[in-house]
């Protein structure tokens, strides 16, 4: 993900900040979160906001810092997989990063807010890029994997639960 789309989604984060509890960011350690969490936390107040330094396509990294997160909060509430690269040149970190990453942080945030697994519930918000809805032909394998994470998340509605979940799509909000 760009700085400039971190940011924009940091505004996101700060507008709805007042109402959750606490935040934890996950990047790599040269992201700005660091300075993200800092910023939240000046304006929140202390200990609202943590920085992990996770690599999302290294499943040990991911396992660990959902444990932080736990040990931290001991909760998990809303799991937001936003993890992004865009490079046709380097497609298999590309892929590992973009969908492998964000089917393995959903599995954990199933795992950790799960009823079937004593968590309370929760919410799991899959991002994509427009490329998931329409291909863009100067970089196939990017929108392959944008493709991959729509189709992932629309697989895991749950037929018996239809009316109790929403799915959000390119902007719009449609109840199931």
């Amino acid at each position: 993900m760009s700085i400039d789309a971190f940011c924009d989604f940091l505004q996101v984060v700060t507008r709805v900040f007042m109402y959750i509890q606490a935040v934890a960011l996950l990047d790599l350690g040269d992201s700005g979160g660091e300075s993200a969490a800092a910023d939240l936390n000046n304006e929140f107040g202390k200990d609202r906001a943590i920085f992990v330094v996770c690599d999302v396509s290294k499943s040990e990294q991911l396992k660990e810092s959902f444990k932080k997160i736990i040990d931290t909060y001991e909760t998990l509430d809303i799991l937001v997989n936003i993890a992004g690269i865009m490079d046709d040149a380097d497609w298999e970190i590309m892929v590992d990063v973009n969908y492998k990453g964000i089917v393995h942080a959903t599995i954990l945030g199933l795992h950790t807010m799960g009823r079937y697994k004593g968590g309370n519930g929760g919410i799991i918000v899959n991002m994509s890029s427009v490329a998931g809805l329409e291909g863009i032909p100067i970089a196939p394998i990017y929108g392959g994997t944008q493709y991959a994470i729509v189709g992932f998340t629309q697989s895991l509605k749950v037929k018996e639960r239809i009316n109790k979940f929403y799915f959000f799509s390119c902007g719009t909000k449609r109840k199931l």
